[in-house]
């Protein structure tokens, strides 16, 4: 009897697995958990192959300071989630250094080109108010 058996499952076998695809009855329970096993990496598989297909990947060439890191924070901005509270915090020191660094930088070229203030308090007191800033501290 387990000749004949033996020789049917051959030949089913043989059969490119037809039976084993639609019924597991032919095969031993190591089969079985392989075949599950497989089954569930294909899943994954196909899974992170759509999660890929969705992602879109690009490289940004150029020299330094030609705006790549600027270009990157903008499209975060744009279609993104925005900036957390730590990046927040950190680039709105940034950018007031910046605003400060930028009036100094302003005044100073001022004095220099002998360009008249329009309203000489702003020459006597708010000038020397914005030249006193030091843009080196943490919070400007």
């Amino acid at each position: 009897y387990n000749i004949i058996k033996q020789s049917y499952i051959q030949k089913f076998r043989g059969m490119t697995g037809v039976l084993e695809k639609f019924c597991g009855c032919l095969m031993s329970a190591e089969e079985r958990a392989q075949k599950e096993n497989s089954a569930a990496i294909d899943n994954e598989l196909r899974k992170h192959k759509v999660e890929m297909d969705k992602e879109l990947k690009l490289l940004l060439l150029g020299t330094g300071e030609s705006g790549k890191s600027t270009f990157i924070k903008q499209m975060k901005i744009i279609h993104g989630q925005g900036f957390n509270q730590e990046d927040q915090i950190m680039y709105r020191r940034i950018i007031k250094k910046n605003i400060v660094s930028s009036m100094q930088n302003m005044i100073n070229a001022m004095e220099m080109l002998f360009i008249r203030y329009e309203h000489e308090s702003n020459a006597t007191v708010n000038s020397k108010i914005v030249l006193a800033i030091n843009t080196e501290d943490r919070d400007v």
